[in-house]
């Protein structure tokens, strides 16, 4: 559970094209984990990549995974630090794309409620900023 500890701001200190070679096989990974009929590889390999692809500037397809992943969010994941680093990065991915839309604050105000559940000061923090 390693990316879970992952900032969205952290993800690209040494600069994203660290991971850009990896990048297809993120993608093949993000793929597969979707056809699984069990999707708590998905929502985990997303979680892990969003903060890549978004400094990757990979707007668009962290908006997609995301998307996917929320969607398919289990009981067991709501509530924790992998719902924060999805909901933080819909709702910049969204920004992004679509501009402050009602989903994009949705998500971030979503994200808000539960890193401050969880006591996450950064993480409450980044998503204010992003408010």
């Amino acid at each position: 559970e390693q990316h879970e500890n992952l900032r969205l701001t952290e993800a690209g200190r040494d600069g994203a094209s660290d991971y850009d070679p990896h990048l297809g096989n993120i993608r093949a990974a993000l793929e597969w984990s979707f056809l699984q009929t069990e999707k708590s590889i998905a929502i985990a390999l997303t979680a892990a990549a969003a903060p890549l692809l978004l400094e990757s500037s990979l707007v668009t397809e962290c908006r997609r995974w995301t998307e996917l992943a929320m969607v398919n969010l289990d009981e067991s994941s709501r509530g924790t630090c992998r719902e924060v680093t999805l909901q933080a990065a819909l709702g910049l991915s969204l920004m992004f794309s679509q501009g402050n839309n009602q989903q994009a604050r949705t998500s971030l105000e979503r994200g808000l409620e539960v890193a401050g559940d969880l006591g996450d000061l950064p993480s409450q923090l980044q998503l204010i900023g992003r408010l």
